[in-house]
């Protein structure tokens, strides 16, 4: 497993034979209609995915982490005002179908200093492997699963394991 001091290449790529653990049944798993208030604190909450964070936003709980690109099952999202809940924000890019350096460390400032937005021009996606990652133990990371619900990952020592194991079967691209 990486230590804290762990550099991401330029982009670690997914590869098909990955797909099928990523899609694997997560830890905990909320139907859509039982989400809005499960979680009633947003201290050590990592939400990935636009609306899942909504729904936490719209709850009164503001997670430590939110990661949104501003598209939810492929079209636009529309926010409002419900994102000035952060009071720092960071930008980052990250391309489809992998982990750009750049969203990897985005995640980890965040977490540095809570309540922070990471919002992603690309696709946000993959951001819970370095959440779990780069998060303390106990962390719940929330994911959205479209028309079915959201996948919660409680940060474990078995769960960063899970996710370094990912990592190192993705390809490692270091070109642009």
């Amino acid at each position: 497993m990486p230590s804290r001091s762990y550099e991401p290449p330029k982009r670690l790529a997914l590869t098909p034979e990955l797909v099928p653990l990523l899609r694997g049944e997560p830890p905990v798993f909320i139907r859509d209609e039982c989400f809005p208030g499960s979680v009633t604190s947003g201290e050590g909450v990592v939400a990935v995915g636009d609306a899942v964070t909504k729904v936490l936003l719209d709850s009164g709980v503001v997670p430590s982490v939110a990661v949104v690109d501003g598209r939810t099952k492929r079209g636009p999202f529309e926010w409002g005002s419900q994102l000035e809940a952060f009071p720092r924000r960071i930008e980052c890019r990250n391309r489809a179908g992998g982990i750009d350096r750049e969203l990897w460390v985005a995640v980890r400032n965040a977490l540095s200093s809570p309540p922070c937005l990471v919002l992603v021009e690309g696709e946000e996606d993959m951001a819970a492997i370095p959440a779990i990652l780069e998060a303390e133990e106990g962390t719940l990371v929330l994911y959205g699963i479209p028309d079915r619900g959201v996948g919660v990952i409680p940060v474990s020592r078995r769960s960063k394991e899970r996710a370094w194991r990912i990592v190192e079967g993705m390809v490692v691209e270091d070109g642009p």
